[in-house]
């Protein structure tokens, strides 16, 4: 199912508020004006607070992806439908190779 398609939807009024919250973070997270978005950026845009938007993110991984694109870790956002961009498998090359070796015995 496209992000689309969630978005039209037609849901029960038990299911409204939760859908709501999800479809305002997918909303932010598909705004053309941004390929990544934080947490905080996030919560801005949709009026959310930060562990609402960190619950969406977190049961809704299937709509989703994580990056660790800054140099601080923090983690970024966006829509699982969008390609990966050569960014982002540049990022995980460099976490992979600065990650500490673990051997096992």
């Amino acid at each position: 199912m496209t992000t689309q398609e969630l978005i039209d939807r037609p849901v029960s009024t038990t299911e409204a508020s939760t859908t709501d919250v999800v479809d305002r973070v997918l909303h932010a997270l598909s705004n053309p004006q941004w390929d990544f978005r934080t947490v905080g950026g996030i919560a801005r845009d949709t009026e959310l607070s930060h562990e609402q938007v960190e619950r969406v993110l977190a049961d809704h991984q299937d709509l989703f992806r994580q990056s660790h694109l800054t140099r601080n870790g923090a983690p970024l956002y966006a829509l699982r439908e969008k390609p990966e961009s050569l960014r982002e498998r540049y990022a995980e090359l460099r976490d992979f190779i600065a990650s500490p070796v673990m051997y096992r015995r």
